[in-house]
């Protein structure tokens, strides 16, 4: 006969209930505030024209409101040789006007040029309040004319900008391959 077994006691190691862990208070409160900010990040990409990344290829830059992003030239077709003087070399670039109050490119120009022309459209690029201008190769776009210094991939160019409100900023861009942008 076996000796009575004391009460509460356990029949098998199988059945015996382990106290559960308790996660520390601070742990949890990490934990939900990481699911918060995934869920907020997650959110804010749904909203409007999302264009504008953190760093986007070519160059970006953004004056009283008006964002100017993915400036660059197309690549040119002769590697090594590149663009040589007299050439004519088409610019692309993205407009988001972010101001209260429509906006307007009044003047490109470029030292490096005999001129700046608008390809496909008429000047100058009406930027209304909250809208994108898309200015690529399949898009009206700028074309740096007549240019008086050879220019291969990857060297950087620059260009001047002027708005209707005054606002004048000059960029640095570069010869990228287009596909590498559009």
């Amino acid at each position: 006969m076996t000796a009575p077994r004391p009460a509460g006691s356990l029949r098998h190691r199988a059945t015996a209930r382990r106290p559960r862990a308790r996660r520390p208070r601070a742990r949890r409160a990490v934990g939900v505030v990481g699911v918060l900010a995934t869920a907020l990040t997650l959110g804010a990409c749904g909203r409007g024209q999302e264009f504008v990344e953190n760093n986007p290829p070519g160059a970006n830059v953004t004056v009283n409101d008006i964002s100017v992003r993915y400036a660059h030239l197309e690549d040119p077709d002769t590697p090594g040789t590149g663009y040589v003087p007299g050439d004519d070399v088409p610019l692309y670039l993205w407009l988001q006007n972010e101001s209260s109050q429509d906006a307007t490119l009044v003047e490109v120009s470029s030292e490096i040029a005999s001129g700046v022309t608008l390809e496909g459209a008429q000047p100058p690029v009406e930027l209304p309040i909250g809208t994108l201008v898309e200015m690529g190769p399949d898009d009206p776009h700028f074309v740096l004319e007549d240019i008086t210094t050879q220019i291969r991939g990857a060297e950087l160019v620059p260009v001047t900008l002027t708005f209707s409100d005054g606002a004048r900023v000059e960029i640095m861009v570069e010869a990228v391959e287009v596909g590498a942008i559009d």
